[in-house]
């Protein structure tokens, strides 16, 4: 595993616990659940307990699986971009500009409450990340983030 892919997984997943998140990075290569996007690129699915969170890009070294990055969910090369292009034309620049290739974004901004966006990002498999923040979160919730991206996508003002 390449010193990119690790810190890519950190800067993406910006979870506290350090020691879970390379638990959860090992189990993810040692049980791996692989497939391949459009690219041909192998994509293993990095899960943190039950919620898939991206995905390592691997490739086939001689007889060896070198991991070369990892995708957030949301990033250009995966099943929920694609969707995500399909239902809402975003692209890489928008998902970057709207940092939606971070779990940040969905553990602490009011996209929680808008019931709209929740049902696309559900459509588009991504609906868990937002279900990963408990009640006690809220408080910590950047506020006008959903409102900001209604706008930017088009969709009416609530």
């Amino acid at each position: 595993m390449q010193s990119h892919a690790i810190r890519n997984l950190h800067e993406r997943v910006p979870l506290s616990d350090g020691g879970l998140v390379h638990d959860s990075m090992w189990q993810s290569v040692y049980s791996p659940k692989v497939s391949q996007n459009h690219k041909g690129e192998y994509l293993i699915e990095y899960r943190y307990f039950d919620y898939k969170l991206g995905y390592f890009v691997a490739e086939v070294v001689e007889q060896s699986i070198l991991i070369t990055t990892f995708l957030f969910l949301t990033m250009q090369g995966t099943p929920e971009a694609s969707a995500l292009y399909e239902r809402l034309r975003l692209k890489r620049p928008d998902i970057t500009q709207h940092e939606l290739d971070s779990l940040h974004t969905y553990l602490l901004t009011d996209i929680q409450r808008d019931e709209e966006l929740i049902k696309i990002f559900e459509t588009c498999g991504c609906g868990h990340l937002l279900k990963m923040a408990g009640p006690e979160t809220e408080p910590e919730w950047v506020s006008g983030y959903a409102r900001d991206l209604r706008k930017y996508l088009g969709m009416k003002l609530t």
